[in-house]
């Protein structure tokens, strides 16, 4: 059976709940090389801009860092999905269990194989969660350029899930703007003291809002402007079960005043957010 038939077909499936309204993301496990473990969700992009595209994420077990992907369907039968940054590349093809093989191959050096088995939610939460400490160990490695000086900002945020405990954000100093903004990676609480990927925006900050998906608030992320803080853009995030995701709900904050009665009801009333 050909791949769009199904492994597309199982990302658009919508479950009974209608405020749901993200369809499901496909959730695997697998091998890469011999042996190695890794974890993989997929899912395609809600953003009109980036129609048919696949997005996704997957980790090394040993490490549960996630690896943005990227990519599209080449002719409907191969899944080509490029890492962030470009440093490596999947080529994968469905089998007749749904289940996806295939190769991943880094610059010009020789493929590894690649076979990954559909797995449940609740699985691949459990073997990607981190603790705190060893997420701000983790970022650090990523984020000091000349590994001594700390900047990483680790964030406790108010609790959106109802397990009574904060979740996390995650930024690096170096790339935060004057103004404030800053590129964050989101961390929900799983279990105790453990803290799963939960997607990434860039902002000011977050403010949760009366709807929800999956039982939990979206998210106005607004990235700050000038004219005093009144100018400016945002993204309303939506939850799939996982993570927050962008599904192309973006507003404008104008400093014109001409334009404030049209002005997003997103948008920051006096210049705060």
């Amino acid at each position: 059976m050909r791949l769009y038939l199904v492994l597309f077909l199982a990302i658009f499936l919508r479950v009974a709940d209608s405020k749901a309204e993200l369809p499901e993301a496909s959730y695997y496990k697998g091998t890469l090389g011999k042996s190695t473990i890794i974890w993989m969700k997929l899912y395609e992009s809600l953003d009109p801009k980036n129609k048919g595209v696949i997005e996704g994420s997957y980790y090394y077990q040993k490490y549960k860092m996630p690896i943005l992907l990227e990519g599209k369907s080449k002719d409907k039968q191969t899944l080509v999905l490029e890492e962030n940054g470009g440093v490596g590349v999947f080529n994968l093809q469905s089998t007749s269990k749904a289940d996806l093989s295939g190769t991943w191959k880094k610059f010009d050096k020789k493929g590894l194989e690649v076979k990954l088995e559909k797995t449940k939610l609740n699985a691949f939460l459990d073997a990607t969660a981190l603790s705190s400490q060893r997420l701000e160990t983790e970022y650090k490695r990523t984020c000091d350029s000349d590994g001594k000086t700390p900047s990483v900002r680790l964030i406790r945020e108010p609790d959106l899930n109802g397990d009574s405990i904060e979740e996390l954000s995650i930024a690096c100093e170096a790339a935060c703007g004057a103004t404030g903004n800053c590129p964050y990676v989101f961390y929900l609480s799983h279990g105790k003291n453990l803290f799963s990927y939960a997607g990434d925006a860039s902002g000011v900050g977050r403010i949760a809002q009366k709807e929800k998906h999956y039982g939990m608030p979206d998210l106005n992320v607004h990235w700050k402007g000038g004219c005093a803080g009144m100018e400016g853009t945002g993204t309303i995030l939506e939850f799939d079960g996982s993570e927050y995701r962008d599904t192309g709900k973006h507003y404008k904050c104008d400093c014109d005043a001409a334009k404030q009665k049209n002005r997003s009801k997103y948008c920051p009333k006096d210049g705060s957010f």
